[in-house]
């Protein structure tokens, strides 16, 4: 805490009578300079106490009026900064000067009086001991806070913790900006809920020192708040920005606070670097783990993904494969996360369980990437639910996702060609046999196609009407999206009841 002029008036051995009172009581004192010169200001610094005995004021020059005189005293002192002015009296004369009380009000000058019993060398000796103190409990407190912030570092929580503490120790926002410049986290975590509450000028000024390409800091005004800008990363290639906002009318930075700041970029670009090593290397890990699923390498992926403490994915999976383009595959992977996903040939290829696959490809549609999907796969079909991705990646357009079994054509030569036509039936049969209903219509077409089509005698098998057939088999059209009074949809359709026939026995 800076040392103010209350203090000093709550020494009751000083003695000490504010006469007048500053427009900014709180302003810290640095230093109690004693002068009686008709111009001290170039011996002078801001935020000091002048002690004076007033007899400047007795000698100037004849004619000049006293007022005149000690107003351009006054004037000058607070040109520069000066708190205030301490008189002291009973030496050149009794009292304080009515035009030096007046000079003060006019130019917002504090004036204590100082009575003859109250040494100046006293008044300064007292304000460099508390000085003395006040600078050592702001070291030790910037220690501790270096400490703090690095045992944060060291921990689990990664740049995120190390910001939270910084935040906590300065007890201001603070800020991270990626390399976008859009915001990548606030801390504490309720500091801000979305980009557009982040002052404009703030953002403005992360952009500019981003755009610049190089380390460097900066410092402005935002309503009242103190705001600190650090660059993160080497010239060339910036990682980021971060920003510290302290509470409105809050002073800039001291030495210590600069010292914890410094300290904690410090540490932010050391873990922000180990996070992306440790992400480089999960995602190498991953890359291996599905070369060695596609090529049948079961066991080996298992072993990579464990050391990753991941699994395989179990039961019917879901291939994506999306045309990157001039999307960057870093970008890809990110909106990704931990998921098994990898470049392979320049494209991006993700294994994942259906659900989450189904959860995972609008990720990538949003940022324009061209998406295939080949669903309700097993995890031994894998290389041809790649190829039958990436058959329907190159038929989306960009931001689009296209599932290879609801291809208009194609389709099932290609399966039999990749050697899944099982997998095709699986995935546009086995929705409809999960429903019961569904399930029927499939029965029914299956006995309707035994009998070559032929409307009545399947009915006469069914035991129902065939106008009763045909309404289910128009239900089944609409189901399947398909009309089967063509003849390569009644021959594709059996071969994937055929298929699902024989993967059932």
């Amino acid at each position: 805490m800076p040392v103010t002029v209350d203090d000093l008036l709550r020494e009751r051995e000083f003695a000490l009578t504010a006469l007048v009172r500053s427009a900014e009581p709180d302003a810290g004192l640095v230093w109690a300079s004693s002068s009686d010169l008709a111009d001290p200001t170039p011996f002078l610094a801001e935020r000091q106490l002048v002690l004076t005995t007033g007899s400047q004021f007795a000698a100037h020059e004849p004619g000049a009026e006293l007022g005149e005189v000690i107003d351009a005293y006054v004037a000058r002192l607070a040109a520069i900064g000066v708190v205030g002015i301490g008189f002291g009296t009973e030496v050149v004369r009794a009292g304080t000067p009515d035009e030096l009380v007046d000079a003060c009000r006019r130019h917002g000058l504090t004036l204590l009086e100082v009575p003859y019993r109250t040494p100046f060398l006293a008044i300064s000796r007292w304000l460099a001991a508390r000085l003395e103190r006040e600078a050592r409990a702001r070291d030790e407190w910037g220690l501790a806070a270096q400490r703090a912030i690095s045992a944060a570092a060291l921990g689990a929580g990664g740049v995120a913790a190390v910001l939270d503490e910084l935040a906590r120790r300065l007890d201001a926002r603070v800020l991270l900006f990626g390399e976008s410049g859009a915001v990548r986290s606030a801390h504490p975590r309720s500091a801000i809920r979305r980009d557009s509450d982040v002052d404009a000028r703030i953002a403005a000024e992360a952009a500019r020192l981003l755009a610049a390409g190089r380390r460097a800091g900066s410092e402005l005004e935002v309503d009242g708040a103190h705001v600190w800008f650090q660059t993160l990363g080497a010239g060339g290639r910036l990682d980021g920005v971060i920003a510290g906002v302290a509470a409105t009318g809050s002073a800039p930075p001291d030495r210590p606070a600069r010292a914890v700041v410094a300290g904690a970029v410090a540490l932010t670009e050391v873990a922000a670097g180990a996070a992306r090593e440790a992400v480089r290397l999960a995602r190498a890990l991953r890359r291996r783990a599905l070369v060695a699923l596609l090529a049948g390498r079961r066991d080996d992926a298992v072993g990579l993904l464990a050391e990753l403490g991941a699994t395989v994915p179990n039961g019917a999976v879901t291939v994506v494969v999306a045309r990157l383009d001039d999307i960057a595959a870093d970008r890809a992977l990110a909106v990704l996360g931990d998921a098994l996903a990898a470049e392979l040939d320049g494209r991006l290829v993700l294994v994942a369980e259906s659900p989450r696959a189904e959860a995972l490809a609008p990720r990538l549609t949003g940022l324009g990437a061209a998406v295939g999907t080949a669903a309700q796969l097993g995890v031994d079909a894998l290389e041809a639910g790649v190829a039958r991705a990436g058959t329907a990646a190159r038929r989306a357009a960009a931001g689009e996702s296209v599932d290879w079994a609801a291809l208009p054509d194609e389709p099932l030569g290609l399966a039999i060609g990749a050697g899944g036509l099982r997998e095709l039936a699986a995935a546009r049969l086995g929705p409809l046999e999960d429903d019961a209903a569904s399930a029927e219509l499939l029965r029914c077409a299956r006995v309707w196609l035994q009998n070559n089509g032929a409307w009545d005698a399947a009915a006469r098998e069914l035991g129902i009407h065939r106008h009763s057939l045909r309404d289910r088999m128009t239900k089944l059209e609409q189901r399947l999206g398909v009309d089967l009074a063509r003849f390569d949809a009644r021959a594709e359709l059996w071969m994937l009841l055929r298929a699902r026939d024989a993967g059932t026995h």
